[in-house]
Order: structure tokens, then C-alpha cells, then sequence
């Protein structure tokens, strides 16, 4: 292909909004459904590479049905027979495939089974998010992939942490510390690999939203493909497609600050943990140095809006209790380090 697109993007930053605007372009393509052919695409081909040719469809079948499950294979797989007759065709070619060759075939078999098999793969760019994994770990499948022959790329989207705080609050069943664990307990040193042959773009939701045309624009000029009116609708298999209710760019999502989960002040909590990736990307960030230690502790103390309206300060034990400040503990203990040390504090996942 003339490209492979990494989507190195955490939950709740854009995601879905990138998938189904890149997804009407004739020059990419992707496996359109999250789930375990997407998601463990890595893991699959790696393990089919030890197989040969002949049995790699068989395999990989018996693969999905047990680690997957049979009942859900109708619905990532509309077409079975068509999808098969091009893995077939493929297959033929060589007597053993790598996994990299594999990571190919099953898209292009993919996009034949939706009917859309006349492709010049010398044109196409193949975006692959792997969903729910760890942004770091998502680039380090640029040194499985990365070759001299193809063009690597890695997308990054960023995000307000407390606004996507909030978006991660709507989406659960349930207010919990466990879904804001997901954007004020995601860091870590670490340090960040760059691979030769791979570039990487990092752009900020609420632009990709405000902005799309012009980003966009940038996007193609930066994958070296055209630009092409269909990236400025969201769509699913050509289909107009809708994240909950909403659609396309509207920009709601950019600034919705979810005020009924927190307050100015939990915000500001929030901009304390999450200082480092805050202040990298110009959000707004508060230092934990301007506060003293037992500043802190009081403030962490005091109870979250979202606790008080779910009922979740009913029952609190010491010990529950003990478990959040040890974490937030180190997450400003992290903060501290980070502005003495000017160092980079990432995601982790």
C-alpha cells in the first residue's frame, strides 16, 4: 500500500469521529466495526504467519469462533463467501505469508466482501485503530509494520481531559471512580519510541471538530493523498453514521463542559492531575507546586459533584477512601516531578 495510518487515540478522544469521517475516502481503507477482528488483528496475524498457506483460512476461522465467538461472526462478516473467495485468491500466491503480508490481505479481502474490490493498493492507505489500547502501545506497532517500502504514519487526537471526563461519565451506566479513572489515573513515565520510517501528526479534537475542512486539508496534504469531499461527513459503509445522537462536525462535544457532573472546582482537581498532558497540548493546567502538600490533601478530600448526586458519599469506608488518595498521591507526586525535573509525563493506559 502507499501507507499505513496508525490511530494512536485514547477512548473518548475522537475515536469513532476520525473512523467514520476518514471511512468514505477512496484512497483509505480500515476494518469499519470495533471488535475482535480490528482490535486483535496483531495477535491473528502473527499467529496465522506460522501456518501455511493452505490452512491459514481454516485457522483463522477456528481462531475467531473460539476467542470471539461464533454468534457474533454474522454481523463483522455480512458476506462470509465473498470474503473467503479472496482470502483464497490471495493465499495462492505463496505457500507462507508474514504476518505484515497477512495485516494486508485481511483488509483487502475486508473491503472486497463490502464490494469494493477494484483497488490500486499503490494508492491506498490502510487506517488501523486498534480500539481501547494503549496509545504507547498502538505506536509501538510501528516497528512491526514500518518498512522502507511503505509510508508510516501515526495520527494522535488530544483532547481537554475534563471535558473528555465528562463525555466518559455520560457514556457509563454507572458514576463511578472507575470511569474517571480513565482520564485522572492514565499516567506515567514512560519514555517515547520513534520508529525510522514513521511520522506522526498529533491534532486536538476540538480543531478536528471547529476546524474540519482546513484540518483535513492538512490531513491529505500530510498522507500525500487528495482531499475529497466525503471526509467532511461521518458515515458507516457509505451509510450516514451517528455517534449517540450526534452526527458530522457539530461542534457540542468541543466545549460541553458537563457542569452536571463537575464544578469549577472538580475541574481544577482535574487540571492538577492531568498537568503535564494539559499543559503540552495549551489546555488549561494548574501546577500542584503553587499548593502546598497539605492544600492538596484537603482538596482531594472534599467529594466530587458527580459523588454527591449519585449517592456515592453514602458509605464510604476508610479503606475505599484510602485507595483514591494513594493514587492521587502519586499522580501529583508525578506533577511535582514533571515541573521540577522538566520532564514529559504520557498516557498510559
Amino acid at each position: 500500500p502507499h501507507g499505513i495510518l496508525l490511530g494512536a487515540i485514547a477512548p473518548y478522544c475522537g475515536n469513532t469521529l476520525v473512523r467514520q469521517s476518514l471511512e468514505g475516502h477512496s484512497h483509505i481503507i480500515m476494518l469499519e466495526e470495533y471488535g475482535y477482528f480490528n482490535d486483535d488483528l496483531y495477535s491473528v496475524c502473527i499467529r496465522l504467519s506460522e501456518e501455511k498457506s493452505e490452512d491459514i483460512l481454516s485457522a483463522f476461522w477456528t481462531l475467531y469462533e473460539k476467542e470471539a465467538g461464533a454468534d457474533v461472526i454474522p454481523y463483522y462478516f455480512p458476506d462470509i463467501e465473498r470474503f473467503d473467495h479472496k482470502m483464497e485468491e490471495l493465499l495462492r500466491i505463496s505457500d507462507y505469508f508474514t504476518s505484515q503480508e497477512l495485516f494486508v490481505m485481511f483488509h483487502v479481502a475486508y473491503e472486497a466482501m463490502h464490494g469494493r474490490e477494484k483497488l490500486n493498493l499503490g494508492d491506498i492507505v490502510i487506517y488501523w485503530e486498534p480500539h481501547q489500547w494503549n496509545p504507547e502501545m498502538v505506536r509501538e506497532w510501528a516497528y512491526w509494520l514500518g518498512s522502507t517500502e511503505v509510508n508510516g504514519f501515526t495520527l494522535s487526537m488530544v483532547r481537554n481531559q475534563y471535558i473528555r471526563a465528562g463525555s466518559v461519565m455520560r457514556s457509563f451506566t454507572e458514576l463511578s471512580w472507575r470511569a474517571l479513572n480513565n482520564c485522572m489515573y492514565g499516567w506515567d513515565m514512560q519514555q517515547v519510541r520513534v520508529y525510522e520510517y514513521w511520522n506522526e501528526w498529533t491534532v486536538k479534537f476540538e480543531e478536528f471538530k471547529c476546524k474540519p475542512k482546513e484540518t483535513l486539508l492538512l490531513f491529505c496534504e500530510w498522507l500525500g493523498i487528495p482531499f475529497n469531499d466525503a471526509l467532511m461527513e461521518t458515515t458507516m459503509h457509505r451509510k450516514k453514521a451517528f455517534y449517540g445522537e450526534i452526527t458530522g462536525f457539530e461542534i457540542k462535544p468541543a466545549y460541553n463542559l458537563y457542569e452536571e457532573y463537575f464544578t469549577v472546582f472538580d475541574r481544577m482537581r482535574i487540571c492538577l492531575t492531568a498537568r503535564s498532558y494539559q499543559k503540552k497540548y495549551g489546555y488549561p493546567y494548574e501546577n500542584c507546586l503553587d499548593f502546598s502538600r497539605q492544600e492538596l490533601q484537603e482538596m482531594f478530600l472534599k467529594d466530587f459533584h458527580w459523588e454527591k448526586i449519585s449517592g456515592a458519599t453514602e458509605g464510604k469506608d476508610e479503606e475505599s477512601i484510602w485507595k483514591q488518595q494513594k493514587i492521587i498521591r502519586y499522580l501529583l507526586w508525578l506533577a511535582r516531578f514533571a515541573e521540577i525535573m522538566e520532564i514529559e509525563i504520557v498516557e498510559k493506559y
